[in-house]
Order: structure tokens, then sequence, then C-alpha cells
């Protein structure tokens, strides 16, 4: 859920959050690199679902995750497995879209609607 495959563009995000783990979120990363690289080992009896939110206010992004870096799992989950919804709506933002009617919708359809 809004998890950002391909890295955290925005800088100003970069600057507020500092640690070890911030160099795994930026572009290119060798973290992400690895992911990517590795999608060979991807489980391929794993389901996924990929909620990516995009707020108005922030044009292609939930705030922090872009569209594109958010949706980019489908490079690593074999596409059979691979389900993806966007959320476009002013409570689409990425501190809060875990808190999201619509979100805990999609979940349980996931979780329980699919054989």
């Amino acid at each position: 859920m809004g998890s950002p495959f391909q890295g955290i563009e925005q800088e100003s995000y970069h600057k507020l959050n500092t640690g070890k783990a911030i160099i795994d979120l930026k572009p290119d990363s060798h973290a992400l690199l690895e992911i990517l690289n590795n999608r060979d080992q991807f489980s391929k009896k794993t389901k996924v679902l990929n909620i990516a939110g995009i707020n108005p206010e922030y044009k292609d992004s939930d705030g922090v995750v872009s569209i594109q870096s958010a949706l980019s799992a489908r490079n690593i989950v074999p596409l059979e497995n691979y389900h993806e919804i966007i959320v476009k709506d002013k409570l689409a933002t990425h501190s809060v879209l875990h808190e999201h009617p619509k979100v805990d919708k999609y979940i349980g359809e996931f979780l329980w609607g699919y054989n």
C-alpha cells in the first residue's frame, strides 16, 4: 500500500527523514535494484494486492510516493498474481491511505473474495 518500488523522488522527504533506511528509499538505490533484479525469485503462489493513492492536491502521487513508483510493483510480482487498485480522492494521502474506508473494503474483497 503506497510502497515506493522505484523510490521516493521528493528531496524534501529525504531532508526531513534521516537514518540508514532512507538510503534504500532513494530512486535507483541498491536495495530497490536488488528487488527488481531478483524478481524471478518472487513466489508464484503469492497473490498481491497493490493499493496506490492519488490525492488531487499532489497531482500524480499520494503526497510522498508517485503513482509510477507505487505501481511499479507490477514489474516484480508475477502478473497472474498481481492486482492493483488506485484510490483517487482527497483522503488518498500516503500517511492516511491505510485508514481510508475504501481501502478496508478493497482489502476485504481481496482476502475473502478471490479464490
